[in-house]
C-alpha cells in the first residue's frame, strides 16, 4: 500500500504535491476543535513510533526518508494543535512558521520518493517477495538468512519494477484528473477565503471605529473578540485581552456584576440592557449603558454573548449639571427671565421662562407674562438713558448691567440691578436673552442714607469742637475740621490732597515716628503736652493719633485729634491746691482734735488706776469709751483721706495669726457679751500660724467687720473663719480667706453694692438706729486693695451676712513652736455646747494639738457619751462644758459626773462668761470643776485651762509651751522702760500737756526736764546731755522744726541727740516733715501710756545696740488698734480716767492741774471776746487752739469741741456764729467748774 502510494506520488509534479499538502492543511484548519486535538495526539504517537523504529533498527532501509516522514508527522500534529486549540493563545506567526516547516519537510520527502521510484519494479510481487514482506512486517519471525534483505531481494525487486510502472502510468491519468478537480476546488476555496478575509477586515474596521465598547465572550466568560475601543479602555492590545476573563481584567466586585449580567443572557437567551460602573486603566470609574445579546450556532445553541457598551459618564455629569443649574435657577433669590430673540428685531423678544424668584419679585405668574415683551416691567420713572443702553446691547448681542426702576404687577416700583446676557445657537446667532435682576431698593435707600450720613459726617468733622484731621497712609489730607485751621493758624484754602509734612515742614522726627507707629496700627495718645504756636505763645493740649480702617479692615490712614487744655490745666492746678488745702485742713483738724484727746485719754487712764467706787468707775469708763470712739472716728477720717491720697503705708512684720485673732476677740468680747452674742474664731488646720505681713491693718479690717457684725446682730452669733482656698498649691504664694459671718439683720440685694461707698449705709433708719460714719467698709475695701486683696459679701435679709476677704501673706521663717508631750496629745476630750460654731472652734484647736475630741450639743447627749466611754474602759480625760448646759432637769451635771464612779475620773472644764464668773468660782471651790475659760474661746485660754485641769497628771515642765505661744505676740504689755537710765527732755509749751506728759513719764520711772519753747531747748542741750528729747512741733519763739534743724547744725557729726516729735497731726506728710527737719521719730497726740512706753523702750534698745551712731534709722511707729465701739452715751464733762492716768492716782495733782486749767481757760475766754470784738482772726485762732489743746489734755471734751469750732471759723475768717459759740463755751466752762467743785471739794 505504501509503495502504491509512493508510486502514485512519483507521477505527480511538485506543484501538485504542494497543492495536496495545502488542501490537507485546509482540511486540518477546518477540523472541529476536539477532532484536531485527537489528530494531533495521533500524529505525535505516530512520530514517536517512527523515531523509535529508526533508533532501534540500525540497518533500516530508507532510514533518511522515514526520518523526514516522522518529522513531517510531528509538525503536522503541532500545526493541527495550534489551529484547533485556542486556549494555547498561539500567535499567527507561530502557526505560519510551523506550517512552513511542515511544507519544507514534505518537499524533501517528495524529492526522496521521486528518486526512489525508477528503481522499483512494477507488477505483483513474487511469492518470495510476498514472503519477505510478511517477514518484514514481523521482524521477530525473521530467519537468520532474511535479516539482510538487500542480499536476498535485490533481483526480484528489479523484475517487478516494470510491472509497477505500468500500473502507475494507468493510474496517473486518473490522478491528474483528480488533481485538476482539486485545483478547481482550491481556487474556489481561495476565492471564498479571500472574500471571508475581506469581510473580516471590513467587519473589524467597522467594530474598531465604533465609539462603543464591543466584545464577545464564550460560555467560559473568556473574551473571544474585542474592538479597538476595548483595547483603549483597558490600555491593552487584543492579544492580552483574548482568552482572559472579567476577573483577570477588573476588580472582583465589578467582575462579579459583569459575570452576572452575561449569565442572565446565557440563561434567558434574550437581549439584556444594564447600567454598569466599570473601572478603566486609570482607576477611574466610568458609567456605561450596555446591551448584551446572545450569538447562536446553526443549532440555535448559544455560542457566545456580545456586549455593546456606551460610556454615558459625561452625559450623566452633564445631566447632573443641568439639574443643578435648573435647581439653582429655580431656587435662586435672583429673578431670572429668559426671552426668545426675534432674528429680525432683537429688541422685540418674548419671555419664554421665569423662575420663582421672578414671580416673588414682580408678582407676575408664568401664565401672566410668558409670551410678553420684557418691557412690560418698565414704567414712567424708568430711566430712558438706561433703556437706550439695554436696547443697544440687545441689538448688538452684548452683555450689559444697569440699575433702573422696574414696576411690579401691582404697580409698585422697585430698584433693580439688571444683568442682560445673550445666548447664541450653533450658528453663532443670538437665540435668547437671559435677564437677571435683583431687588436693590434697600441698598439704594442705604446708599442714599449713607450719602446723607457722609455729608453729615463731613459737616460734623468740619464743625467739630476739636482740631481733627483725617489723613491717608501717605499723610495726605482727606478731611479736617475748621478748628484745625484755626488752632494751627492755617489759611482757609483747601488742604485736601496736600501732604501733612508740606503744611508743617518743621515736624520733628519724634512726631514722624508717632505717625509711622499709628499707620502700623498702634493707638497713641497723650493726656497733656505742650506746644509753641507760631506767635511764640505756649499752650497745653491733649492729642490722640488713631489708625482708621477701610471696609476691608485694612489701615487707610490716621486720624489726628488735638484739644487745648489750658483751662483744664488751670483747673487741675486749682484742684491740686484744693487737695493741698484739704490735706492741710485734715492735718490741722487732726492736730486740734488729738491735742485735747491727749489730755482726755491720759487723764482717764491715770484715773482708772486710782481707787474709785463703782459709780466713779462707770463714769470714768464712759469717758474713756467716748474718747476712744471719738478717736476711732478721727482715725477713720484720716485713714480715708490717706487712702484717697494714696499715702497709706504698710508694714512688713512677723506676727502670730492666732494671737492676732485672739486679741480681736478679746477687744470685742465685752461688746458681744452685753448683747448676748456668741463670738467664735475658727482657723483651719492647714492655715500657718506664723505669718509675715501687716498685722495692724489686718486687725483694723477684722475689727471693723466684726464690730459691724456685733452691731447689726440682735441675737445669735458672730463667727470669724480663716481658711486656705480648696485645692491650693503648696508652692504658690499663700493666700488666706477670712469670713465674718453673723446672724443679724442682713442687707437687701439692691443695697449690697452701696455699702462699700463712702459715707453710705443701707438706709437712713440704719444710721439713726445704729450710728456710724459709713466709712468703715470703704476703708476696709480700699485697704485690702492696697494690700493686694479683695472683699465681698453674701447676705439674706433677716438671716444674716457673711463678709469675706482674701489677703496674700508670706510664711514667717523665724517662728517655731515646740512639739507637745505625749501626755497632752493622748488626751481624750468631750466638748459640750449648744452652739455649733463654738464646738467647731474648740474642735479645730483640740485637733491641731493632736488630741482626740468628741462633741455633744445637749446635756443628755453628753451624759450618754460619758457613760458609754466609761463602760468601754475608755473614759474621757476632760469634758469641756458650756456652763449654761450644766443644769439637766433638776440635776447639776457637775455633781452627777463627780458622784458616778465610772465618770468621776473625767475632769470638768467650764466655758463661761464674765457675768457668770462668780458661779464658776463656786464650782471650782467645791471641787466640781478643775478649771475654766472665758468665752469667746481663744487658743491660749483653752490651752491654759487644759494644763490647769491636768496639772497633777503632767510631769514635764510646760513653761516653754506657755511662753512659746506668745513668741510673736503683742509685747507692749511687757515693754516697760522702768530701770532704764535715760535722760529725757520734754519740750512742750502748753501747761496741761506739760503736766500730762510729765506724769506719764513719771509713771514709767523717768523724771524728765521741761522746756517751754525752742530757745530753752537749745540752752538746756548746750548745758547738759540728754538721751532723748520729746519735741512739740508748735511752740512759741522757736517751733519744734526750727529747733531741731538748729540742733543738728550745732551737733554736726560729733554727736546725735534722739528727737521724737510730739504732734497732733497724723498725715504722712506731717511725719515726713518731722523727719525732714532732722527728727528721728514722731508720736501722735493723744499719747497713750503704752505707746509712750514703747517709744522709750525702742529707742533705749536702739541706743544700746548702736552706741555712738550718728544717724539712727527712724523707727516705725507702732500703731495701737483702738476698739471701734459706738456707745450712745453722752460725753462727760471731765475725763476722770485720763486724769487718773496722768496723775498716777494722786488727787492733789489732779486738783492742781484742774485749777491751773480753769484759771487759764477763764483768762483765754476773756481774750477770745476781745479778739472777736476787734475781728482779729489770727488771735481768735491762736487762743481757741490753746483752749482746745488744754481741754483735750485735761479731758474736757465739751470745751475742746467748742474751741475747735471757733478756731475753724477764725481760720476761715468767718465771724458769724462766733459769739454764740463763746457764750456756749462760757456756759460749759461754768458747768465744768461746778463739776470740779462737787467732785473734789464737796
Amino acid at each position: 500500500m505504501v509503495l502504491t502510494v509512493m508510486a502514485m506520488v512519483s507521477q505527480l509534479s511538485a506543484p501538485d504535491l504542494a497543492l495536496i499538502a495545502h488542501l490537507g492543511f485546509i482540511e486540518q484548519m477546518v477540523l472541529p476543535q476536539r477532532v484536531s486535538f485527537l489528530l494531533a495526539i495521533a500524529d505525535y504517537i505516530l512520530a514517536l513510533l517512527l523515531f523509535y523504529i529508526i533508533w532501534s533498527w540500525r540497518d533500516l532501509p530508507l532510514r533518511r526518508l522515514i526520518f523526514l516522514c516522522a518529522l513531517f508527522v510531528l509538525c503536522t500534529g503541532s500545526f493541527i494543535l495550534l489551529q484547533g486549540e485556542t486556549w494555547l493563545n498561539p500567535t499567527p506567526n507561530l502557526i505560519l512558521t510551523v506550517g512552513a516547516i511542515a511544507f519544507i519537510i514534505s518537499l524533501s520527502i517528495i524529492q526522496g520518493l521521486l528518486k526512489l521510484i525508477p528503481g522499483l519494479g512494477l507488477g505483483e510481487s513474487t511469492p518470495q517477495l510476498q514472503n519477505s514482506n510478511g517477514l518484514l512486517l514481523n521482524p521477530n519471525s525473521w530467519p537468520e538468512t532474511t535479516r539482510y534483505p538487500r542480499q536476498h531481494t535485490q533481483a526480484p525487486v528489479k523484475n517487478s519494477q516494470s510491472d509497477l510502472l505500468l500500473t502507475i502510468q494507468d493510474q496517473t491519468a486518473e490522478l491528474q484528473e483528480t488533481i485538476k478537480q482539486l485545483k478547481l476546488q482550491i481556487q474556489q476555496q481561495q476565492v471564498i477565503a479571500t472574500n471571508a478575509t475581506q469581510e473580516k477586515h471590513l467587519l473589524q474596521a467597522i467594530l474598531d471605529n465604533c465609539p462603543a465598547l464591543i466584545c464577545a465572550k464564550d460560555s467560559q466568560n473568556r473574551y473571544i473578540m474585542v474592538n479597538r475601543q476595548c483595547e483603549i479602555f483597558l490600555n491593552r492590545p487584543a492579544q492580552e485581552i483574548l482568552g482572559k476573563t472579567n476577573y483577570d481584567l477588573f476588580p472582583t466586585t465589578i467582575a462579579q456584576k459583569l459575570q452576572e449580567s452575561d449569565q442572565k443572557v446565557f440563561d434567558s437567551g434574550r437581549v439584556q440592557q444594564t447600567h454598569q460602573n466599570i473601572v478603566n486603566y486609570h482607576g477611574k470609574i466610568r458609567q456605561f449603558i450596555s446591551v448584551n445579546f446572545p450569538i447562536f450556532n446553526q443549532n440555535r445553541h448559544i455560542l457566545a454573548v456580545c456586549n455593546i457598551g456606551s460610556d454615558i459618564t459625561e452625559g450623566k455629569h452633564q445631566e447632573q449639571r443641568l439639574r443643578l443649574l435648573e435647581s439653582a435657577v429655580s431656587h435662586t433669590t435672583d429673578a431670572i427671565a429668559i426671552a426668545q430673540s426675534n432674528p429680525e428685531n432683537t429688541t422685540d423678544s418674548q419671555i419664554v421662562y421665569i423662575n420663582k424668584a421672578f414671580t416673588n419679585l414682580t408678582g407676575y405668574q408664568p401664565e401672566d407674562i410668558i409670551g410678553k415683551n420684557p418691557n412690560i416691567l418698565q414704567g414712567i420713572d424708568t430711566d430712558e438713558q438706561q433703556l437706550k443702553r439695554v436696547e443697544v446691547a440687545l441689538s448688538q448681542g452684548q452683555s450689559l448691567q444697569v440699575e433702573l426702576i422696574n414696576y411690579r404687577q401691582n404697580g409698585s416700583k422697585y430698584w433693580a440691578d439688571l444683568s442682560v446676557s445673550p445666548v447664541t445657537d450653533d450658528t453663532g446667532k443670538v437665540s435668547h436673552f437671559v435677564f437677571v435682576q435683583r431687588d436693590i431698593t434697600s441698598r439704594k435707600l442705604k446708599t442714599s442714607t449713607l450719602q446723607k450720613e457722609r455729608e453729615q459726617l463731613q459737616q460734623i468733622i468740619t464743625n467739630a469742637p476739636v482740631a481733627v484731621a483725617i489723613l491717608d497712609c501717605s499723610m495726605r489730607y482727606i478731611a479736617y475740621s475748621d478748628r484745625w485751621l484755626q488752632e494751627y493758624h492755617l489759611p482757609q484754602e483747601s488742604l485736601v490732597g496736600r501732604s501733612h509734612y508740606e503744611i508743617f515742614p518743621h515736624i520733628s522726627e519724634t512726631c514722624r515716628e508717632l505717625y509711622r507707629r499709628a499707620i502700623a496700627g498702634e493707638v497713641i495718645s497723650c493726656s497733656e503736652d505742650t506746644m509753641t504756636y507760631p506767635d511764640g505763645s505756649q499752650g497745653y493740649f491733649r492729642w490722640a493719633i488713631h489708625p482708621w480702617y477701610t471696609l476691608n479692615q485694612e489701615i487707610g490712614g490716621v486720624v489726628i485729634a488735638t484739644y487745648p487744655i489750658d483751662e483744664l490745666v488751670k483747673a487741675r492746678e486749682a484742684a491740686l491746691e484744693n487737695s493741698r488745702l484739704k490735706s492741710q485742713f485734715l492735718a490741722n483738724m487732726s492736730h486740734e482734735i488729738r491735742t485735747p484727746m491727749n489730755g482726755v485719754l491720759g487723764m482717764t487712764g491715770l484715773l482708772l488706776k486710782t481707787e474709785l467706787d463703782t459709780k466713779q468707775k462707770d463714769f470714768v469708763q464712759a469717758i474713756r469709751t467716748s474718747a476712744d470712739h471719738l478717736l476711732s472716728i478721727i482715725n477713720d477720717i484720716l485713714d480715708f483721706s490717706k487712702l484717697e491720697a494714696q499715702e497709706i503705708e504698710l508694714e512688713e512684720l512677723d506676727f502670730d495669726l492666732e494671737e492676732c485673732l485672739e486679741n480681736i476677740i478679746d477687744l470685742l468680747a465685752a461688746q458681744a457679751e452685753n448683747k448676748g452674742i456668741e463670738l467664735a474664731a475658727i482657723v483651719d488646720r492647714n492655715v500657718p500660724r506664723y505669718l509675715r505681713g501687716d498685722p495692724g491693718r489686718l486687725r483694723q479690717v477684722l475689727l471693723n467687720l466684726m464690730s459691724n457684725g456685733i452691731k447689726f446682730t440682735p441675737a445669735g452669733e458672730v463667727t470669724l473663719r480663716v481658711s486656705r482656698p480648696p485645692n491650693y498649691d503648696i508652692n504658690a504664694p499663700l493666700t488666706l480667706r477670712y469670713e465674718v459671718q453673723d446672724t443679724g439683720i442682713g442687707i437687701p440685694a439692691e443695697a449690697q453694692e452701696r455699702v462699700f461707698e463712702a459715707f453710705s449705709q443701707v438706709d437712713a433708719s440704719t444710721t439713726r438706729k445704729f450710728g456710724g460714719t459709713g466709712l468703715g467698709l470703704v476703708i476696709c475695701k480700699q485697704l485690702l486693695e492696697v494690700m493686694g486683696g479683695e472683699i465681698g459679701l453674701e447676705s439674706v435679709v433677716d438671716q444674716g451676712s457673711t463678709f469675706w476677704f482674701t489677703l496674700p501673706f508670706s510664711i514667717s521663717k523665724t517662728a517655731s513652736f515646740p512639739n507637745l508631750p505625749d501626755t497632752l496629745t493622748k488626751l481624750k476630750i468631750l466638748v459640750v455646747d449648744a452652739n455649733a460654731s463654738v464646738r467647731q472652734s474648740v474642735r479645730y484647736l483640740i485637733q491641731s494639738w493632736g488630741m482626740e475630741l468628741q462633741e455633744a450639743s445637749d446635756p443628755e447627749m453628753a451624759l450618754s457619751k460619758l457613760r458609754d466611754a466609761a463602760h468601754n474602759n475608755q473614759p474621757f480625760n476632760l469634758a469641756i462644758f458650756d456652763q449654761n448646759l450644766l443644769i439637766y432637769g433638776k440635776q447639776n451635771l457637775a455633781a452627777v459626773i463627780q458622784n458616778e464612779p465610772l465618770m468621776s475620773a473625767t475632769k470638768l472644764v467650764l466655758m463661761t462668761s464674765m457675768r457668770l464668773l462668780s458661779s464658776v468660782e463656786d464650782l471650782l471651790d467645791d471641787g466640781l470643776a478643775k478649771s475654766y475659760l472665758i468665752k469667746p474661746v481663744r487658743a491660749s485660754r483653752l490651752f491654759d485651762a487644759l494644763l490647769t485641769a491636768m496639772a497633777n497628771e503632767i510631769t514635764v515642765n510646760l513653761a516653754e509651751f506657755r511662753s512659746g505661744r506668745d513668741s510673736l505676740g503683742d509685747n507692749s504689755s511687757t515693754l516697760s522702760p522702768a530701770g532704764l537710765d535715760l535722760k529725757v527732755l520734754l519740750a512742750e509749751d502748753h501747761p496741761i500737756n506739760q503736766q500730762v506728759l510729765l506724769n506719764q513719764l513719771s509713771l514709767l520711772g523717768i523724771e524728765a526736764d521741761l522746756a517751754e519753747n525752742g530757745e530753752q531747748v537749745l540752752e538746756l542741750l548746750n548745758d547738759r546731755h540728754y538721751d532723748l528729747v520729746f519735741m512739740d512741733c508748735q511752740m512759741p519763739k522757736l517751733d519744734g522744726y526750727a529747733t531741731t534743724e538748729e540742733l543738728r547744725k550745732r551737733e554736726g557729726n560729733d554727736r546725735h541727740t534722739t528727737v521724737i516729735a510730739l504732734t497732733a497731726h497724723a498725715m504722712p506728710s506731717d511725719r515726713q516733715k518731722c523727719l525732714s527737719a532732722g527728727m528721728d521719730d514722731y508720736i501722735s497726740k493723744p499719747i497713750t501710756q503704752e505707746e509712750l512706753a514703747f517709744k522709750l523702750q525702742t529707742w533705749a534698745a536702739r541706743r544700746q545696740q548702736m552706741p555712738g551712731t550718728n544717724a539712727p534709722t527712724p523707727s516705725q511707729t507702732r500703731k495701737t488698734i483702738q476698739n471701734n465701739q459706738n456707745q450712745d452715751k453722752p460725753s462727760p464733762l471731765l475725763d476722770l480716767d485720763r486724769l487718773q492716768t496722768i496723775s498716777r492716782g494722786k488727787v492733789e495733782f489732779q486738783k492742781k492741774l484742774l485749777a491751773v486749767f480753769m484759771e487759764n481757760a477763764h483768762q483765754d475766754l476773756i481774750k477770745l471776746r476781745q479778739a472777736i470784738t476787734a475781728s482779729d482772726f489770727e488771735a481768735i485762732a491762736m487762743v481757741a487752739h490753746r483752749i482746745k489743746g488744754s481741754s483735750g489734755n485735761v479731758g474736757v471734751p465739751v470745751l475742746k469741741a467748742i474751741a475747735a469750732d471757733i478756731e475753724q471759723k477764725a481760720r476761715h475768717q468767718t465771724i458769724e456764729g462766733c459769739m454764740s459759740l463763746i457764750d456756749s463755751l462760757a456756759e460749759n466752762l461754768s458747768r465744768v467748774d461746778s463739776f470740779i467743785e462737787q467732785k473734789f471739794y464737796s
